[in-house]
């Protein structure tokens, strides 16, 4: 992993200006410990608000058989292709998204600058694939709780960190960091 941190530390960033998307984007070493718990190898895997693609240029370097990159930000869009070249990309709403894939990553907004935005992700996901792995902000266990036994699917949640640059006007510090769980969502 820490090679694979290594290379996604290389990635080009990407720096959103949408506060209303919460557009942020992971550290090599968030990727790489996000990507420690999924077991991508020879299976088709949709990055859903890829930004920059490190999820998903991660699961491409972990031998994923397929990644496909959504995002609604057309320079995300961009970027994560030029990060991955071999990588298919929609440029779209999540909402709007359709297919089977084995496997779904995704760092979707926490919901709060949108109430309910890590809903629709979630919602999204368990449509398009068996296993979903996703981050959010802690304290939101009873919600994710909710929302796997609504679905039938089990739920594994493992806290840790974030670190965000300063990148939107209502932010005061140079890096802030976030408590988030990661968070393993599958089909029973």
């Amino acid at each position: 992993m820490k090679q694979l941190a290594i290379a996604l530390s290389k990635l080009e960033p990407f720096v959103g200006d949408r506060a209303d998307l919460e557009q942020y984007s992971l550290s090599g070493d968030e990727a790489a410990f996000f990507l420690s718990h999924v077991l991508v190898a020879g299976k088709s895997v949709i990055d859903l608000g890829c930004g920059n693609g490190s999820l998903g240029v991660g699961c491409f370097l972990l031998s994923a058989a397929s990644v496909t990159f959504v995002d609604v930000d057309p320079r995300a869009c961009a970027l994560a292709q030029k990060q991955c070249p071999s990588c298919s990309v929609l440029c779209c709403d999540v909402s709007s998204v359709t297919g089977k894939y084995d496997i779904v990553v995704m760092n979707p907004p926490f919901g709060i600058q949108e109430r309910k935005a890590d809903k629709t992700f979630l919602e999204k996901a368990f449509s398009l694939a068996p296993e979903v792995y996703s981050l959010h902000t802690r304290g939101s266990e009873p919600f994710l709780e909710a929302i796997a036994r609504d679905y039938g699917l089990s739920l594994d949640i493992i806290p840790f960190t974030l670190s965000l640059r300063q990148q939107y006007r209502h932010h005061y510090k140079k890096k802030h960091v976030v408590h988030v769980l990661f968070v393993c969502f599958r089909k029973i």
